[in-house]
């Protein structure tokens, strides 16, 4: 369905350009073809000029809307022989209006000044764009699935997303570095807008970059790997920057003509951001190298498709083996050391979490020392309490006897009179019983006992 939506638009804007134009209809077919295949990144010969280097953004666009129709598609649960036709379908139909498109170039090529693109470079561009197209538009929950379907590890699904997510976060930044060199490039863009003379030519090279702007992108990102990109015999890096007569176009005029001493802080960027998603994700070694591996596959697919030839300059593009390999070091480099970094800071909170368990082994140890000392120390108390308890009650039974003499004493002493009290240096001995038998002698007779019958 989206090839069918893509090449009607793609007649209709044929019909508009001609009319526009004022051009012949007899030239509608190389035109509708011309542009099936300028929307798939294939190069283009008119008037003896060859251009490989073709704008991005509508094979983005395209890209985008082919992978949502099948994100669509497989949202559901879709079974694996549905998924193979979904995908044969999505690769082969392309291929076949690609070569159908080759062919009308060729034949247009006997009345126009045109020619066909080189056959092999306009299919295998064709089916990198739409297999880009379906491995989006899969998603990384059917990727996990067909993972666990042939027995292939997850993590690597896991990899290929963290690639692709550190490749569109350096985009974003290659995205603040143009504005940036928009900013001090002021001066020539208004010197390059002087060349024309009608505002719509300006406006007709701003749209014009406007289109070239995600190949502006990737060689941005190529730059900030510490690869770089050639313009035929112009060369821009980090390092170095080596320019020639370019065309007058505003994209252009935003490379510097020199470069500067801070430059080399475009490194940053990828150590920080790959570091931050390795932290995220918690990356193991293999993960890390997965992940290098994958980046640098993406790498390799941006910049084949933004390379070729432009006219006279010649080749232009990203460096391409360069660059893939500089994103496989870096990206690898960076994920190592912080899969190393998170192990080290691991390593020290187990140590730091063994030393706390041992610091709580050792107060529990004590505590239990102290458990059975205060375990003991009760026993003593009671023992001392019953001590204690036992001289209470002895002291009690004493005072109870004190208080029993004093109420005797108190009770014999008016019986006794006043002979009973003794002088208090006369202690009691055995002359008590005399003064007895004396007090009975000395009683009357009339107090004596009557003697009975």
């Amino acid at each position: 369905m989206p090839n069918v939506v893509t090449v009607l638009g793609v007649i209709v804007l044929a019909l508009g350009g001609l009319m526009f134009s004022s051009t012949s209809l007899t030239a509608l077919p190389a035109t509708i073809a011309q542009l099936w295949l300028l929307l798939h990144l294939a190069p283009v010969n008119a008037d003896g000029i060859a251009i490989g280097v073709l704008p991005m953004l509508p094979a983005l666009g395209f890209v985008s809307l082919i992978s949502y129709r099948i994100r669509v598609a497989v949202r559901e649960r879709v079974s694996l022989p549905n998924l193979l036709l979904l995908v044969l379908f999505a690769l082969l139909i392309p291929i076949a209006l690609t070569l159908i498109a080759t062919a009308m170039m060729w034949d247009a090529s006997r009345v126009f000044d045109v020619g066909p693109p080189p056959i092999a470079e306009a299919v295998a561009r064709t089916l990198l764009l739409h297999m880009s197209a379906v491995m989006i538009g899969m998603g990384s929950r059917l990727w996990r699935a067909l993972a666990r379907r042939f027995g292939a590890p997850g993590w690597l699904i896991d990899a290929a997303v963290s690639a692709m997510r550190i490749l569109v976060a350096m985009s974003l930044v290659a995205v603040l570095a143009l504005a940036v060199l928009l900013i001090f490039s002021w001066p020539r863009q208004v010197e390059v807008a002087g060349i024309y003379n009608s505002t719509g030519a300006v406006v007709a090279v701003s749209l014009l970059s406007l289109l070239y702007l995600p190949n502006a992108i990737i060689m941005t990102v190529a730059v900030l790997f510490g690869s770089g990109f050639q313009l035929g015999a112009a060369s821009v890096s980090l390092f170095s920057i080596d320019l020639v007569a370019l065309p007058p176009l505003p994209l252009l005029a935003l490379i510097p003509g020199s470069v500067h001493d801070w430059a080399v802080l475009g490194l940053v960027p990828v150590v920080a951001i790959t570091a931050i998603f390795a932290s995220r994700v918690r990356l193991n070694l293999a993960q890390a190298v997965a992940t290098g591996v994958f980046a640098a596959a993406f790498a390799l697919l941006a910049s084949y498709l933004t390379s070729g030839e432009i006219g006279e300059l010649g080749e232009s593009g990203p460096m391409l083996w360069l660059t893939a390999g500089m994103v496989f070091i870096w990206i690898t480099g960076a994920g190592i050391i912080s899969v190393v970094f998170g192990m080290f800071m691991q390593y020290r909170v187990a140590a730091r979490e063994r030393a706390l368990a041992q610091a709580e082994a050792d107060a529990a140890a004590v505590a239990a020392d102290d458990s059975k000392e205060a375990e003991e120390a009760p026993e003593e108390e009671i023992i001392d309490g019953e001590v204690i308890a036992e001289d209470a009650e002895d002291a009690e039974d004493i005072e109870d006897t004190e208080e029993l003499s004093d109420e005797e004493i108190a009770e014999e002493a008016p019986d006794g009179g006043e002979d009973s009290e003794a002088p208090a240096d006369e202690s009691p001995g055995q002359e008590e019983p005399e003064d007895s038998e004396n007090s009975e002698e000395q009683q009357p007779d009339s107090q004596k006992p009557a003697a009975t019958d």
